[in-house]
């Protein structure tokens, strides 16, 4: 038996692989392409599983850790966000 692309194992095995690969983009400083992956999970997470959904909510909390490390980065100098990634510095 094959599970369709809206069957919800499918869905979560979706988005569990777009947060690992969103990871491994961070840990590469890919920071604009982890970010635009990230984003994709949550997307996809909301709009098939809803805001409530425990994926969903892992979408979020795995893009708030990443805004995080482009900070950190940003902050410790060693490698600059690359542009187009928006960080808090120079914001109120």
């Amino acid at each position: 038996m094959s599970l369709g692309p809206k069957h919800p194992k499918a869905i979560k095995d979706a988005i569990g692989s777009l947060l690992f690969l969103g990871r491994v983009l961070s840990e590469m400083k890919d920071f604009v392409n982890a970010e635009r992956v990230h984003v994709q999970a949550l997307e996809i997470a909301r709009d098939a599983l809803g805001d409530k959904a425990e994926e969903t909510k892992q979408c979020l909390q795995s893009l708030v850790g990443l805004k995080h490390r482009i900070k950190a980065a940003a902050a410790n100098g060693a490698s600059a966000p690359p542009s187009g990634v928006e960080t808090d510095r120079g914001r109120s």
